[in-house]
Formats: structure tokens, sequence, C-alpha cells
């Protein structure tokens, strides 16, 4: 089977795979009577994994003539490829929709974005009623296929974008086989082993947060879609009441959100699976040296804090409450900002309060501020990621240093505004993002959109924290985004997921190397 796998092109295998997840919501709707479902998502996986069998077989031993570049270009065709095809069940479920409007809600699942496009499709369908009955194994699909996603980001920071010396890290100690030059066979054997070290880990890890849940009361469904929202931090659970409210762990209350806590930590750093990662060495001092823990740990409690203390800042007089409830204030914030950090978009269920507390208008602002950041480099968050803010930190602060004292010498090895050093690479996904960002705004604004509605849009798309938009600009319909703004979205989802260097190193191989 291995060796099957091996000579297959990973544009095929990818699709296969996907193709097998759809007997999962298939066998979930046969168990619920719910047989129009599982016609559904039966029939077309069943479809899919015959043709996708024949293109196997006429595919087999295909050689690329640059092993580590053709798998970066199937990473990115994915993203592309996979969507219209994980969309055709959900479009014959639910009548009357586009397949760009299918497209992009998968385009949200896969890059665990998490934007409420299927909620609102299914509130503002004038069959409402009747699609209610296939509600809940549809948002398994979309969280499944978001699981998956956020398993494939883990899997090709490791195995693809490392090797590329995409991520930024080289200098961080990550023993790393050169993927350039590499033939075909070292390189689909390094996805492999990876493959196979992860996956072990990231069943074990949803598994153990869905029986936690289950435990503190959650239904198995429920605590499914919570577990896989969580590892892929995509944020996709069932919809409440109001389908544009933000996601919530409504299980075990304070206690699910404190389970919640722990499962984020993986996303936060790569020191939480370290063995898995293949370090040269060990940090000096263990987990507090980790510079991703700290400074995320610094930003979440700023972040607390600010929330909580802004009431003493604004208020002519104290409003005084018990202990209890400033910890649960000060707890409320901490999840959220912490949820918001990894790019989860979770809210506690105590945020309304927090906001009410605050006396903010726009407390959201916070929430984008820390969505912008991102959590680990090589994890399944987001945005900029910690490391390479940590990087431009240290490196203004050398410049500083060299500003006072003009014959400052630094330490051995790249110097800091090398471009291949940490804080140049750094500099550079910084830039690409804000121009990224800015010609994203200027398309939403172009297609119709004011800049109150674009840029946090924008924002939430490049991030990939679908919640994001609508605690900054009010409740965000979906439902009523013209196609070309969702078009623009998904392509702004997919240029946050692959963090637009992938784009460019494709465009610009020969450069690169």
């Amino acid at each position: 089977m291995t060796s099957l796998l091996l000579r297959l092109p990973l544009l095929v295998i990818l699709p296969l795979i996907g193709a097998l997840a759809m007997l999962i919501p298939a066998a979930h709707a046969a168990f619920r009577g719910d047989w129009p479902a599982m016609r559904a998502f039966g029939e077309n996986g069943l479809v899919l994994l015959a043709i996708l069998s024949l293109v196997a077989i006429l595919t087999r031993d295909w050689a690329p003539r640059d092993a580590a570049l053709s798998q970066l270009a199937a990473l990115v065709g994915i993203h592309f490829l996979a969507p219209p095809l994980l969309a055709l069940p959900v479009l014959q479920l639910i009548p009357g929709g586009t397949w760009l409007e299918g497209s992009a809600m998968m385009v949200e699942a896969l890059t665990t974005t998490g934007a409420g496009q299927l909620a609102a499709r299914l509130a503002h369908h004038p069959e409402s009623a009747r699609l209610a009955a296939h509600a809940p194994t549809l948002f398994l699909w979309a969280g499944l296929v978001a699981w998956m996603g956020g398993f494939l980001q883990w899997v090709a920071a490791l195995a693809i974008l490392g090797p590329l010396d995409l991520l930024g890290i080289d200098g961080d100690g990550l023993r790393r086989s050169r993927a350039r030059g590499a033939n075909g066979d070292e390189a689909s054997w390094r996805l492999m082993r990876v493959t196979g070290r992860l996956l072990p880990v990231w069943l074990a890890l949803t598994g153990a947060l869905w029986l936690g849940l289950i435990l503190l009361g959650a239904s198995p469904l429920e605590g499914a879609l919570a577990a896989m929202a969580t590892l892929s931090t995509s944020g996709i659970l069932l919809p409440e009441a109001n389908p544009a409210a933000p996601p919530m762990i409504a299980a075990g209350g304070w206690g699910g959100e404190a389970l919640v806590v722990l499962f984020l930590l993986p996303a936060v750093s790569r020191w939480f699976y370290r063995p898995l990662a293949g370090y040269r060495r060990r940090l000096a001092g263990g987990l507090r040296a980790d510079p991703e823990i700290r400074l995320a740990l610094a930003l979440v409690l700023l972040a607390a804090a600010f929330l909580f203390l802004r009431h003493w800042w604004e208020s002519a007089d104290l409003y005084w409450r018990t202990p209890l409830d400033w910890f649960r204030l000060l707890w409320s914030g901490f999840f959220t900002a912490l949820s918001f950090l990894t790019t989860a978009g979770f809210v506690s269920q105590g945020w309304g309060e927090v906001v009410v507390w605050s006396g903010m208008k726009a407390p959201g602002l916070v929430l984008l501020a820390l969505a912008m950041v991102g959590g680990g480099v090589a994890t399944t968050a987001g945005g900029l990621k910690l490391l390479r803010v940590h990087a431009l930190l240290r490196h203004v602060l050398r410049e500083r240093d060299r500003m006072i004292h003009p014959h400052y010498v630094m330490g051995g090895g790249r110097r800091p505004d090398d471009p291949r050093g940490s804080a140049g690479f750094a500099w550079l996904v910084f830039m690409l993002f804000l121009v990224t960002l800015a010609l994203l705004a200027l398309g939403l604004g172009a297609a119709g959109l004011d800049f109150g509605a674009a840029f946090p849009l924008a924002m939430s798309a490049l991030t990939t924290t679908g919640p994001l938009a609508g605690l900054v600009d009010g409740v965000i319909d979906w439902g009523a985004l013209s196609a070309p703004v969702r078009a623009l979205l998904a392509l702004g989802m997919i240029a946050g997921r692959l963090e637009i260097l992938a784009l460019v190193v494709l465009l610009l191989r020969d450069d690169w190397k």
C-alpha cells in the first residue's frame, strides 16, 4: 500500500481521501434516518472514488522534474481543485445553490476559516424548515473537511514548506533535509514519514477532547464538531438560534472552555510536539524559554487585562462586583483572546458581559490585532505567526542598540536584516500580508462594499478567522454578499492559508532558488 501511494501524485491522493471521507457523513445520515443526505454523500463519494481511481491508474509512476516544488504546486492546487468536488453533496441537498456558492463554503472549511456561509445559506433558504433535517449532517461534513484541512496544513508545514525554507525557522533548531534537488522518492518518503508520525497524535488529541466534552454533557455530534474545530482552529460548530452569532463552546460551561484551552495550546507553539518535529537541540530554559509561548502569554494576558481594567479608566463611579464575578470576566477575556490568537474564533460564554463591562464601542479591534499576529509557526493557526513577530521585535531591539551604541557588534550567525535570516524573512511575510490585505480590501470595495465592511472581511479571510468580521463591524450577513465578493473572499482565504508566499515561490521559482 505504501509503495502504491509513493507512486501517485499528491494532487490525486488528496481528492481520493476527500471522496472516502464522504462515506462518514453518509453513515451518520443513515444512522439518523436521513436517507436523502445518505444518498447525496454516499453516491457522490462512490462516483468520485471510481473516477479518481481511474485517474490514479493513468497517473501512476508520474515523475516530476522537481519533486519538492511539485508537492508545493499540489498543495496550492488542492485548494482550488478540491472545493468544487467536496461541494457536490452540499449542492445536491440544498437546491438552488450555485457552484461558486458551494465551492466558497468548502474553501471556508478547507482553509479552517469557519466564516458561517453554510449557516447563512440554510437560514435564508426558502425551504429552511425542510433543510433543517439535513443540517446536522451538513455541519458534520463542513467540520470534517476543516479537520482534514487543518491536518493537511500541519503535515505540509513540516514536510513541504519547512524543507523549502518557507517557514522562516531554519535557524531555530529544526532538523531539515534540503528539499531543493531532492528526487521524487526522497520527497514522497519524507511526506509519508511525517504523516505517519502526526496522524496518531492528531487522532488521539481529537478523540481525547471529544470524550472529555461528552463527559461534560455534550452530545456526540456537538462534542465531535467542537473537538475537530478546536484542533483545526476552524471554529465550525452547530449554529445557535442566531446563525450570525460567533461560535461558542456550550458543553460543560466554564469547564468545557478550560478543556478547550488545553487543546488550543498546540496551536501556540511547536514546543508541544518537539519529538515529532525532529529538533537538534533543546531550549535551555525548557517551556519557559520558548519565544512563541512567552509572546502568546504576554499578548493574551495583556488583552484580557485591558478589557477588564478599561472599566475603571472610563467610569467615574466604580461598579463593584464580587471577586468571583471579576474572575469570570477575566477568564472570559482570556479565553476569547487565546481563541482569536490561535485563529479559532470562539468566544466565551461571558463575552457579552465583558463587552458591556469594558465599555468599548469596538472591542473586536483587540481581537483583530490578536488574529493578525496569529499562532505558532508550523501549526494549524493562521495569521503572521508568533515566531515571526518575535523576530521582528528582536530586530527592532537590536537596531535600537545599534543607534545607542554605534560600534555594537552582533553575535555569530546570520545578520537579523539578512533576507535569508529570521527577521528578513519575517519582514518579507509581513509586507506580503499587508500588500495582499490592501489589494483584497480594494477588490471588495470595487465589488460594492464600503470600507467599514471590506476591511474586517479582508482581515477575516487572510487570518482564516471567520467570526472576526462580525465582531469588528457588527453582524455580517454572508447570505447577502454578492457572488464577486464571495469569490474574492475565497481567494483571500486560500492566500491566507498558504501565506501567499507559496504562490510567489511557484511563480518565481528560479529567483527563489
